[in-house]
Formats: C-alpha cells, structure tokens, sequence
C-alpha cells in the first residue's frame, strides 16, 4: 500500500472535468494554501424556502412514476438546507377530484366489510387495488364514482366517513413509503381544504375577464393559440387546474417572503402562472420556481396509465439483492442494506438532465454501469469499513487540512446547486470522486477523509439521513 502521504498527494488523478464539471480536489501540497471558506449554511442563511414535491393521487401506492420527482424535490430541499435556509418539504393531496370518486366506488362495490388490516395489505396498495378494479368496470349511468362526489359536496356524513378513510389509508400507506427513502413532508395539502375558496376565486377572475363563461355554465380560460384551458366543466365540477389554481392564489396572499419551488412533470400547468399574474398584476407568483421532470417507466398498465410498479418493491428487490447485503453493515448508521437501496434508487434519478425522460426500469435499477447510486453506495460503504476506523494516523494536522480542502471544493457545488435549482452537478462530482476512490488502494486516513466528505455531500442531497 502506498504511504498515507504519498496517497494523499495522488489523491483524484482522475480523468480532467468535462466542460460546467467541478475539478476534482487536489489534496497535496499545502503550497499557495487559502484561507477555509466560510460555513456553507452562511449562503441562504435563514431564508424561508418552501420546496412542492411528489403531489400524489390519494387513490394509488407510490409508483416509479413519482420516483424521480421524489428524488430530485428531496435533494433539492437538502441542499437548500445545507446551504442555511430554512425549508419546508410541502406536497399536495387532489383529495376531491374524479379519482377519489372512483376509489370510494371501489371500496362501497368490492371491500365495503373489510379495511387494509382485514385484508393483510399496505394500505396504499389496498385503496389503489379497489380503485384499479372500479376503474376496470364497465361504466354505469349514471356514474357512481359521479354520484359519490355530488353526495360528498352535499354534505353527506356517511360519504365523508368513507371518503376520508380512504384517503388516509392511501396516505398512510404512502408515507411508509416515503419514510423508507428517507422522506417526511412538513406541509401537506389537501385539496378539499380549498373547495370553499373556489367559488370567491371564480367571481373575481370573472369580474376581472381572465376567465370565460359558455351558456352550458362551463368555465375556461383562453391560454393562446386558440386553445382554451377547461376550469369548470357543463357538469359544475372545478377542474384540477382550478382546485390547483385556487391553493397558489391563496399561498400568494399568505406566504408572501417564502420563495416556493416546485417539482412537476406536468408543463401545461404553466399556463396557470399567466392566470395568477393576471389575477394581481405586479404581485410575485406562486410558486416562485416550477421545475419540470419528464419521467418514463416500462410498465404504464395501471388504470389511469401509471406505472404499477411501485417503489416498494424496487427498495424490496435492492435491499434482498446478493451485492448490497454483502455491502452494508447494519449496525452502523446509514450503512444497513435500507439505506443503501434507498441511496441507490434515489441517486439514480440525481445524474441526470433535468428535462429528458428517465427510463426507471427493475434491470436499470440493478445495472451499477447505468446506476450512479451504485458508486455512492460503494463509496460510502468502503469510507466506513470499519478498518478505517480510529483516531489520525501520523501527520493528524495534515490529514486535518486535506480533509478541509476536499470539503471546500463542496461549497461552490452547493453555491450553483441553489442557485440554479440544478443537483446534477454536485451528484457528479461525488460520482467521480467515488469512483476515483474505489478504484485507488488507499490507507485509512483517506478513508476518514471520505467519510467526512461524503457525509456533508451526501447530506446535502438527502441520500443519507440527517440526524446521522
């Protein structure tokens, strides 16, 4: 093995950065040495920030159509964090549109006698099979799914029961999910808890004209080039875009300060933006930033066209596979097999452009040629061999300022991470660095190193848990 210094010193003779990539750190000579940076949390210090991620369906598991926006609305509030704001993980529940009406039916038609529990199933899964099954029916008339909603919007107690018992079970079940990658919201939105200011929203944006009324007492908005976004329909109920509508409304009036970034992959919601500046000209709109993430996955079969393959049994497959049990160490923190099929699935959907689709495929997941979360988790887990363990080896004041220049080489990456809203920089430098590492014999000083620099990087993108 090479000698601690001599390691050090060759540390990152790795291939030259491509153009926009961070150098790797040179973690040799203390000649022409500056000074340490300041504190990365000195970037946004204290600032509100708000980032909308995930947004699920109430009546579905989490699929791997989520993943990606899952994965990249995380790592985007970690950096955030990372670099001294103070965030809020918000997502939003459409608990009031048609599909809940179709799972209530499925639930009344197929399961009415039993609950997730009586049934031996995650409770997510159970809502979206019944769901899937009501949606397979033939269509009656009129249509119950219809028929419970306009029952909800009455005011019918028993339908409200039902209703909110499952959409809780939906919910419940997917924040399991959610907590298994590492994930907690602290806002969540419901839908239904905005129905009452849609009625105010509609009378002032028809006062105003931005929106259209037709004789059939349908509602639309004229978006350019002759096309006209639907807001209410002949049958009176809101649209999505109006319920969606009527929650960044409000959340401007409410949330002034707080810049609001969210993560969706829908793009025509867009046109929403034009709606709200129109509405209070002048005023900032919400949200502040909308990142758009295209997402494909091999298995679109559920009843709406989702993937029905979940993220569960993803974790499921990565966790029981051969390579990563003989990887992790369960008793060390963020190093048990969890952790690592959490690492790998999310850092996955990081190396990649924002706006090309992503292909989330069983075989992509296991392929570590494809799979830049394989390298992360390899990295990690060689930093935290425990024969790297222990205090300095000799030079400790050496070891010590090489190990500052590696994590100062994190803080312009965090920089133009939050700036630009764009993690893929940062997830690549560590992707290289890792590789670098996996592929150098090095001595456990180097190890120490990478623990510790991986650590603030990792962290910074959600891939390892905060309170470790």
């Amino acid at each position: 093995m090479a000698t601690e210094i001599a390691s050090l010193d060759l540390l990152f003779e790795a291939p030259a950065a491509q153009p926009g990539e961070q150098p790797l750190p040179d973690l040799g000579s203390r000649a022409g040495a500056r000074p340490a940076p300041a504190s990365s949390t000195e970037l946004l210090k204290d600032r509100p920030y708000i980032v909308d991620f995930c947004d699920p369906s109430p009546t579905t598991a989490l699929h791997a159509g989520y993943l990606r926006n899952i994965a990249l609305g995380h790592a985007l509030a970690s950096a955030l964090e990372a670099a001294g704001a103070h965030v809020a993980r918000q997502t939003q529940i459409a608990d009031s549109g048609r599909d809940m009406g179709e799972a209530i039916a499925g639930y009344l038609h197929f399961a009415s006698d039993t609950d997730p529990a009586g049934a031996r199933e995650k409770s997510d899964r159970f809502v979206g099979r019944l769901h899937a099954l009501h949606a397979k029916e033939p269509q009656e008339s009129p249509d119950l799914a219809d028929s419970l909603l306009k029952r909800l919007a009455s005011g019918d107690r028993e339908i409200r029961e039902v209703w909110q018992a499952v959409r809780d079970w939906a919910v419940s079940g997917q924040n399991e999910t959610l907590a298994r990658l590492g994930v907690r919201f602290d806002r969540t939105i419901f839908d239904s808890q905005y129905v009452p200011r849609i009625e105010p929203l509609v009378r002032l944006a028809l006062a105003q004209g931005v929106i259209s009324a037709a004789g059939d007492g349908s509602l639309t908005v004229d978006v350019g080039a002759e096309e006209c976004l639907p807001l209410i329909g002949a049958d009176g109920v809101p649209t999505r875009d109006l319920r969606a509508l009527t929650i960044w409304r409000s959340l401007m009036t409410e949330m002034t300060d707080v810049t609001l970034v969210r993560l969706t992959s829908e793009e025509r919601r867009d046109n929403l933006d034009a709606i709200l500046q129109e509405l209070a000209p002048g005023a900032p709109s919400y949200p502040t930033a909308v990142l758009h993430a295209a997402v494909v996955t091999d298995r679109d079969d559920g009843p709406g066209g989702e993937s029905t393959l979940l993220i569960d049994e993803l974790l499921d497959m990565l966790s029981g596979s051969d390579e990563l049990q003989r990887l992790a160490i369960e008793e060390r923190p963020s190093c048990a097999a969890q952790d690592l099929a959490s690492m790998i699935l999310m850092g996955m959907c990081l190396d990649h452009p924002l706006y090309d689709p992503l292909p989330i495929t069983p075989e992509r997941v296991l392929d570590s040629a494809s799979n830049t979360g394989w390298v992360l988790a390899r990295a990690w887990m060689k930093a935290w061999d425990p024969k790297n363990d222990g205090g300095p080896l000799p030079l400790p004041d050496e070891e010590h300022y090489r190990s500052l220049v590696a994590q100062a080489q994190l803080r312009p990456l965090l920089e133009r991470t939050v700036k630009t809203h764009d993690v893929t920089g940062l997830v690549r430098f560590l992707a290289r660095i890792g590789s670098w590492y996996m592929e150098t014999d090095t001595d456990a000083a180097v190890g120490r190193i990478m623990r510790s620099l991986l650590s603030s990087g990792l962290g910074a993108l959600g891939l390892i848990r905060p309170s470790e």
